[in-house]
């Protein structure tokens, strides 16, 4: 990831982590507040609100998780 050139590339191992990543983050963000309804939230700029809030909020979750690396990995173990 760190030598990724951050191009989209059919090839991109980086660009598919990436893709996932912020895919599956958006209902981890937002279905803790809106349950279903999160999936209507999604719009042309939702990359940029996922970073902005992963920049500068905690973790939501039943889990009461530390970080979003924890987040993310206790919701990829059960993918």
């Amino acid at each position: 990831m760190r030598s990724w050139d951050g191009r989209l590339s059919t090839d991109s191992v980086a660009a598919s982590v990436t893709a996932w990543t912020r895919h599956s983050l958006w209902p981890l963000v937002f279905a803790p507040k809106l349950g279903n309804a999160a999936v209507d939230y999604e719009w042309a700029e939702s990359d940029f609100a996922t970073e902005e809030i992963v920049m500068h909020a905690n973790p939501t979750g039943p889990q009461n998780l530390q970080n979003w690396d924890a987040l993310l990995t206790t919701q990829c173990a059960g993918a």
